[in-house]
């Protein structure tokens, strides 16, 4: 019988498309898995790793070619934690972050093979059984398309966090929503469906947007979360304009909320410009480092949004781990085949602006909370109240740990701030 696919990447010292197969092979068969995992947990703990140590002294001393026999004979699971654990140490030297992930083709299907470099509170699950990626820790293995999806990576250098929370071993959060009724302007789109061209009030909802970032800049926050719909372009370019005036950075990242864009389309639309809901994250002076094009439109087929809908997800690696956007629904949809991209993908940080009722809130809650438990993800959600006018439900943060939660409200806008602890990863 022919080795498994996966040695013959190691004897040819293919070690990333080895773990790569690995995965694919765990995560393809849960019935083989089951088998696999039963019999590791029978070897004991002692016995167990004792074949983690006979692969990574394989490894180190490269010799896999030779000792194909003796690799065919182990627990794939326990080449599977040497292969994950030599590869992470192996291209650590160096690296003040992530870096660009590994782009890697296996059985016909691109993934992304990326270090993981924060060890935030390990997902509840994780001394369960049955849980494949459990097995891995020091990686995650992101398809690259999901359910026609492109994944993107984009890098952010570690020089923006210098004098964040990465250094103090926490991160601010800082979420907050309007309560100065001001409202998004809905038209006609000129398709189906209607768009939001401007809000009633701008000068009014500027003011309170400098509150909040002035609020946000006291509270000493890294990352500043703003809700869907709230900030037009006109006031994104402001919002911006701040910064940049700044003798410092304020903060690490600024989500400057969604709006409806008439943007550059995409290589794969007909159309030369469409109206997208567009959320855009900048670094702290004001360079923009993330887009995220919402996917899934609000409302109902009588009465919906007519955006043209993103066909990609970028991930923005950064020194505090993988970071990603979402737009009120491409993060609290319960439906297939939506419900299981972030939970595929599992950042260690999503934001969300959002907009939307008790309902939709409590839809935000159920999904932040699956995924904080499925993957250790923090969960950060701006929501707005479409009359722009209550706030009880404006926003929240979801992480497994204790963490001090600064609350503020006011007749303008209510805040949450949240200090987050981190642990990255020491090589």
């Amino acid at each position: 019988m022919a080795p498994p696919d996966y040695i013959e990447h190691i004897a040819a010292n293919q070690l990333h498309k080895a773990l790569v197969s690995l995965w694919d092979l765990l995560l393809g068969n849960i019935p083989d898995f089951n088998a696999l995992e039963k019999a590791a947990l029978e070897l004991g703990e002692n016995k167990f790793q004792a074949q983690v140590k006979i692969g990574a002294d394989i490894l180190l001393a490269k010799e896999p070619l030779r000792a194909r026999n003796k690799l065919t004979q182990m627990n794939p699971l326990a080449l599977f934690q040497a292969l994950d654990h030599f590869l992470y140490i192996r291209y650590a030297r160096g690296r003040s972050g992530a870096g660009q992930p590994a782009r890697i083709e296996c059985a016909g299907h691109g993934y992304f093979l990326r270090r993981r470099i924060v060890s935030a509170l390990q997902p509840r699950h994780a001394s369960q059984i049955g849980h494949p990626h459990s097995w891995l820790n020091y990686h995650t293995i992101v398809p690259e398309t999901i359910h026609g999806m492109a994944i993107r990576f984009r890098e952010l250098s570690a020089a923006l966090f210098s004098n964040s929370g990465r250094d103090r071993g926490f991160l601010k959060l800082f979420v907050a929503a309007f309560s100065d009724r001001v409202v998004p302007q809905k038209s006609p789109n000129a398709g189906p469906g209607w768009v939001v061209a401007a809000l009633d009030d701008l000068e009014t909802r500027w003011r309170t947007t400098l509150s909040a970032l002035e609020t946000a800049k006291r509270d000493g926050a890294d990352v500043v979360i703003l809700p869907e719909l709230t900030i037009c372009p006109t006031l994104r370019a402001r919002v911006v304009q701040w910064l940049i005036e700044k003798p410092s950075p304020p903060f690490s990242l600024v989500l400057p909320g969604s709006f409806h864009q008439a943007f550059p389309a995409g290589p794969h639309d007909a159309t030369p410009r469409s109206v997208y809901n567009r959320a855009v994250l900048f670094s702290g002076n004001g360079h923009e480092v993330l887009s995220h094009c919402k996917y899934i439109p609000y409302g109902e087929k009588s009465d919906f949004e007519g955006i043209a809908t993103g066909k990609t997800i970028e991930l923005l690696e950064t020194p505090v781990g993988l970071i990603a956007v979402a737009v009120c629904r491409d993060f609290n949809e319960e439906a297939m085949p939506y419900n299981r991209i972030w939970e595929t993908i599992a950042p260690d940080l999503i934001l969300v602006p959002a907009m939307g009722e008790a309902a939709s809130f409590r839809a935000h809650q159920r999904k932040a909370e699956s995924l904080t438990r499925f993957c250790g993800t923090t969960c950060a959600v701006a929501n707005q109240h479409p009359k722009g006018t209550s706030t009880a439900d404006y926003g929240f943060v979801c992480t497994q740990s204790d963490y001090e939660n600064k609350r503020r409200s006011s007749d303008s806008f209510a805040s949450t701030c949240a200090t987050i602890p981190l642990n990255v990863k020491k090589v």
